[in-house]
């Protein structure tokens, strides 16, 4: 399969429970880990109230005391993930329960993060966004003093396609200096152990309200982190293995998801091939693909799965002969699973992503109908350079700005 990384470390302490109905164990879940537990969810109004509402009322039943963070609106931002360490401060929280899709695990992770959201904060001059609490106590992250012991993370997906639930990695947007010494606006992926969740709870029937145009976007998340685990020059045996198994899970289920099915049976197969995909990239990480589907992002207010969705086919194709062994193994998938490209066509990951993620073209050209695509192409180049350095450094095939450019430039022709 090519050359994987042979010497590697993993070590997964977060606690998963997985399967419908996995939601209900979490009052009497919470209940061992404190008294005190701040939900962090959507802003209202939102499908998921009723959840949040629920979810408040069982938990307050059983004698804990709850507060609500209900603020996230879209990825997080470093004001968002501040006004959230504000709260936490004043409610001192046992557990930080996070119930929703990527972006509210992620704003969770980074309010929990300690010292590696410090850090960043002191190395990009951004010390005024404190996450210290006035009252010189322990709130969240790490215990200060001996004092207290850190809040527990518990991180419930109401979507599958992030993985959020199980890796150490949580994207948020911010500006950084560009070559130039412009500022640009990028997303940039924190990766450190504090943002390891102690307990994910993953219930697939918490997914069984999604909309059709959510279920697609899942689907193409998912695809991607797949592709782009087994194309990372981070690659491991192990990673391998299990995004395999995503693959062959998703692939299998891709002609009920096209015709608009989502039984029970599927999802629960879906948050599944979720689950697998996460615990790849958290080993493997991800690629080029996803340098430039944050830049889109960061650049053009892109939704994260139309990014990842214009940009896979140009990434696969980048990187296809290097890693070309790989691909052709999801092939033999695809072949396997009787994936009807014709007798004519041999089945390719090329073709099914540019397949299945024809939909974002679509609604990226709806997006970005009043802009002039020339005029963005070095801001998006910068943001990638700038937020995702150590993602192109996974890339397989060395990546250079004039790479970057030619990847943007194919991206952009697609949507035009």
């Amino acid at each position: 399969m090519g050359q994987f990384v042979k010497k590697f470390e993993f070590c997964f302490p977060t606690r998963v429970l997985f399967g419908r109905g996995a939601a209900r164990q979490l009052p009497g879940l919470l209940a061992t880990l404190g008294k005190r537990v701040l939900l962090v969810g959507y802003s209202q109004p939102s499908p998921l109230h009723p959840l949040y509402t629920e979810l408040c009322e069982l938990l307050t039943e059983k004698g804990l005391s709850v507060t609500a963070y209900l603020a996230v609106d879209r990825e997080p931002t470093l004001e968002l993930v501040s006004h959230g360490y504000s709260t936490a401060c004043h409610f001192a929280p046992d557990v930080v329960l996070a119930v929703g899709g990527g972006s509210v695990l992620d704003t969770a992770k980074l309010m929990v993060a300690g010292d590696a959201y410090r850090k960043y904060l002191e190395q990009r001059g951004r010390a005024g966004l404190s996450t210290t609490c006035d009252k010189g106590h322990s709130v969240l992250g790490q215990s200060q003093g001996g004092h207290a012991k850190p809040s527990s993370l518990v991180l419930v997906p109401t979507t599958f396609g992030t993985g959020s639930e199980v890796t150490e990695i949580a994207v948020f947007t911010d500006e950084l200096p560009g070559l130039d010494g412009k500022f640009v606006p990028v997303k940039v992926a924190l990766n450190a152990p504090e943002l390891r969740g102690n307990i994910a709870v993953v219930d697939p029937s918490l997914c069984e309200s999604l909309s059709l145009d959510l279920l697609q976007a899942q689907v193409t998340d998912l695809l991607g982190h797949i592709v782009e685990s087994v194309m990372s020059r981070g690659c491991t045996r192990l990673s391998f293995l299990l995004a395999s198994e995503a693959f062959r899970v998703v692939v299998g289920a891709y002609h009920q998801v096209s015709m608009g099915d989502r039984t029970p049976d599927l999802i629960e197969e879906l948050a599944w091939a979720g689950l697998l995909g996460g615990f790849a990239v958290q080993i493997s990480g991800v690629t080029v693909g996803h340098a430039l589907a944050h830049a889109m992002g960061a650049v053009l207010e892109i939704p994260h799965a139309i990014g990842v969705g214009l940009t896979l086919p140009a990434a696969v194709e980048f990187n296809r002969s290097v890693v070309a062994e790989r691909l052709r193994h999801l092939e033999r998938i695809l072949l396997s699973a009787g994936h009807g490209f014709g007798p004519a066509r041999a089945p390719t990951i090329e073709s099914l992503v540019d397949e299945w993620t024809g939909w974002t073209v679509k609604r990226a050209s709806t997006l970005m109908a009043a802009k002039k695509l020339e005029s963005i192409e070095s801001a998006v180049v910068a943001s990638a350079e700038c937020g995702s350095r150590l993602i192109l450094r996974l890339n397989p095939r060395p990546v250079g700005r004039d790479d970057l450019l030619r990847l943007v430039r194919q991206v952009l022709c697609r949507i035009s």
